[in-house]
């Protein structure tokens, strides 16, 4: 009798474990994505998970100096935490309709 009780309050432990993790549907295109000075950096991309958005950085291309995405997202994620300290997130976007810019969306997750 203790082991059938003992094994449905196991069984029922780890259903309960379970049944609180978030679930998400794993595809061919979901990831992790890198972090930089404690920033979880999305480019091009949105995160799975819940979150809020908190405010907006942008980034000129003739205003940082350098030509590449390095230089660009390391200007993004400085202005990001001068202006956002609470930042947990940077979704970060070429802005496809003047093109000339870097668009950095604040996030901090829910």
């Amino acid at each position: 009798m203790k082991k059938i009780t003992i094994g449905v309050i196991l069984g029922l432990s780890i259903a309960l474990g379970f049944s609180f993790k978030e679930i998400y549907d794993l595809k061919n295109t979901t990831a992790e994505v890198n972090t930089y000075e404690d920033l979880a950096i999305f480019m091009d991309c949105e995160p799975v998970s819940s979150y809020e958005e908190i405010g907006e950085v942008r980034l000129a291309k003739i205003s940082y100096n350098g030509d590449n995405y390095s230089d660009a997202r390391k200007t993004l994620i400085e202005k990001c935490k001068k202006t956002y300290p609470t930042a947990q997130a940077l979704v970060i976007s070429f802005d496809k309709v003047h093109k000339k810019q870097y668009i950095g969306k604040v996030i901090t997750f829910k």
